[in-house]
């Protein structure tokens, strides 16, 4: 075990804990992260993680000290002590042997204080990876909403609003913490509403804005990954328009409401000559929606391309940390604390999910008019 890099300029060896959503950070890994090399994976030694180990070349360790000493870092990608799983007992191993660790969100408060306080006893990085704001389109409605809100009077934006489920409710804030600059001084309290609705609606303050939460009322134990009625879906906005995220995986739209200026006085006509103002022109000229950033993606490209790349920008992050780097913004101990407090807040004041077995979707066909008549030419 090194509790420090290894040799100067070479990548540092990092240890993969877990390998379902684990297999993306592999997959990164292979397709090549600067500054870091996969030294193997940490796993219970299910048939498919020996034959994972044995594709990509590395070892198999069922042990954390032996993980440990062949590795410089670690990526925890195992559900944390919160969420029913040993993620946080491995970041706690790692951690006190030095070793700077990235886990996978999300993480309790109490277990969130704990590891990054041990971290610093030890000297060492901690990070959290909550993947979905390392994607094109959040990237680009992030990088949107920090450009408006920086140079905004103190008026603007005017709001925030979002709509995920329990399973996204994490990288949701974190999202739209990263896009004001922080999260503030969160409070939520839960608005009126009918039994058996598939949201429930928060109403609050996150980031010195009035934020409005719709988070998805239930779930399916046996499958907490699937089932989102929304993933991610969010938008800030004020008088001159709102820039949102349609889906996780964009588009990113900017639109802004129809304004004439002189139309409440009687001053523009649409017959008159002259009916247009010069104060008119921009808005009438400007368009009242366009497209910022976001490719529509496959399912095979989501998950083989996208998501990796995602993992890829944490995980560069996170080597760039562990060479001696400032944390990134979404990465300070004081960020990371006030996420975790503000995903157990919305829990909280949303109460207890319901619980449900759910049958898996219909496969994708007849959504929208172009897939209907697909359906229709096809049969």
């Amino acid at each position: 075990m090194s509790g420090t890099p290894g040799t100067p300029g070479a990548p540092l060896r990092l240890a993969v804990c877990g390998t379902r959503f684990g297999e993306t950070y592999l997959k990164a890994l292979r397709d090549g992260v600067p500054g870091l090399v996969l030294a193997g994976l940490l796993a219970r030694g299910g048939e498919r993680s020996r034959r994972l180990a044995a594709a990509l070349g590395v070892p198999l360790w069922l042990d954390t000290r032996e993980a440990a000493a062949a590795s410089d870092a670690v990526a925890v990608v195992v559900r944390a002590g919160a969420m029913g799983g040993r993620g946080t007992a491995l970041a706690e191993a790692f951690l006190a042997a030095g070793l700077p660790v990235l886990m996978e969100h999300p993480l309790h408060p109490v277990e969130m204080v704990r590891l990054l306080e041990l971290a610093a006893r030890r000297g060492v990085p901690f990070h959290v990876n909550s993947v979905y704001p390392h994607l094109p389109a959040p990237r680009g409605f992030i990088r949107a909403v920090q450009a408006w809100h920086a140079g905004a009077a103190p008026d603007r934006p005017a709001y925030a609003e979002a709509t995920t489920s329990r399973q996204l409710l994490y990288s949701t804030l974190d999202m739209l913490g990263r896009a004001l600059g922080g999260l503030g001084e969160l409070w939520l309290e839960r608005g009126g509403g009918h039994a058996g609705q598939p949201f429930t609606a928060l109403e609050g303050e996150l980031g010195g804005l009035p934020f409005s939460l719709r988070l998805q009322s239930y779930l399916d134990p046996a499958d907490l990954d699937h089932h989102s009625l929304v993933m991610h879906r969010m938008a800030v906005g004020g008088a001159e328009g709102s820039i949102a995220l349609a889906s996780s995986f964009g588009p990113v739209l900017r639109s802004r409401p129809l304004y004439m200026p002189g139309y409440a006085e009687s001053e523009t006509s649409l017959l008159l000559p002259g009916g247009e103002p010069a104060a008119a022109l921009p808005f009438l000229d400007a368009p009242l929606l366009a497209v910022e950033a976001g490719a529509a993606l496959t399912g095979r490209e989501a998950v083989r391309e996208a998501l990796p790349g995602a993992v890829a920008i944490a995980l560069a992050e996170f080597a760039a940390a562990v060479r001696g780097g400032p944390a990134p913004a979404g990465q300070t101990p004081e960020f990371l604390t006030l996420l975790a407090r503000a995903w157990l807040l919305a829990g909280q004041k949303a109460g207890a999910p319901a619980c449900r077995p759910l049958r898996p979707p219909p496969p994708p066909a007849a959504v929208g008019l172009h897939a209907r008549e697909a359906v229709h030419a096809g049969g």
